[in-house]
């Protein structure tokens, strides 16, 4: 909910706190889809449990995506990106058949507030890594997001940071490739 008609909420994670021992705290984020039919494993045999789609696919389809785990100051970030959505001010939509379908399913259009956020967990004994959120956000109207009112395109940033600095190979796997309208004739790699 909160999208642009014909748009989608596309972000995955879990959010995994511990009050008395932050050293458990864990989000797991990335591109898997958490229902039935998504379930795969290293042998890419399917979910047993699959919806059926179009028969090309077969009757299990093999799926190959990423999840992470990450640990540390991170897990915050994650769950403040959780939290910016969950109470946000924007109408759950604004498409009045989707508003309808809502009320006939009897669906909760009143999020419960989450409550105080804890502190960010510590940094990982040993860890080596640095983790940034990005995301993307579009510019909803007619009024945008409390916490992104003009959007947000940090996953863009973020590439176009990368690639400005490599050196000799770059490697991205990402559903969505972002490029500005004006660039519309070159070429993606």
């Amino acid at each position: 909910m909160r999208v642009r008609n014909l748009g989608a909420h596309h972000q995955k994670f879990v959010i995994l706190r511990h009050r008395d021992d932050s050293t458990r705290d864990v989000a797991y984020v990335g591109g898997i889809d958490i229902c039935h039919s998504r379930r795969d494993d290293a042998r890419h045999t399917g979910d047993p449990q699959a919806l059926q789609i179009a028969a090309a696919y077969g009757p299990t389809p093999a799926w190959h995506d990423v999840q992470a785990a990450l640990r540390g100051p991170v897990v915050h970030d994650v769950e403040t990106t959780f939290g910016e959505r969950w109470e946000d001010s924007t109408p759950l939509t604004l498409n009045p058949g989707r508003t309808l379908s809502s009320f006939l399913q009897g669906e909760d259009q009143e999020p419960r507030p989450l409550g105080e956020q804890w502190p960010p967990p510590g940094p990982v004994s040993g860890g080596t890594a640095a983790v940034q959120v990005v995301r993307t956000y579009p510019a909803i109207l007619p009024k945008g997001y409390d916490f992104a009112p003009d959007g947000e395109r940090s996953i863009a940033l973020a590439n176009s940071k990368a690639v400005a600095r490599a050196r000799r190979l770059i490697y991205v796997e990402d559903q969505y490739l972002w490029r500005p309208k004006s660039a519309s004739t070159l070429p993606m790699c």
